[in-house]
């Protein structure tokens, strides 16, 4: 089974129905290469740090903003 999203972008996001869960997937092949920076990100999610980048182009709300 191979994990990709349909834009072929990651997705990591926070999960809304359950506080404190936190969602990264979708990386497809790249998931090894991608691992340092996804875990960065999730860390800086789970701290409730500012983030140092936008997440708009790996936010799952981007399948249903049209």
């Amino acid at each position: 089974m191979v994990a990709i999203s349909s834009s072929w972008a990651s997705v990591i996001e926070p999960a809304v129905s359950e506080p404190g869960l936190f969602a990264a997937v979708g990386h497809f092949r790249n998931g090894i290469l991608l691992a340092g920076y996804t875990g960065e990100l999730i860390a800086q999610l789970v701290a409730e740090v500012p983030l140092e980048h936008d997440l708009c182009c790996i936010n799952p709300n981007r399948f249903w903003a049209w």
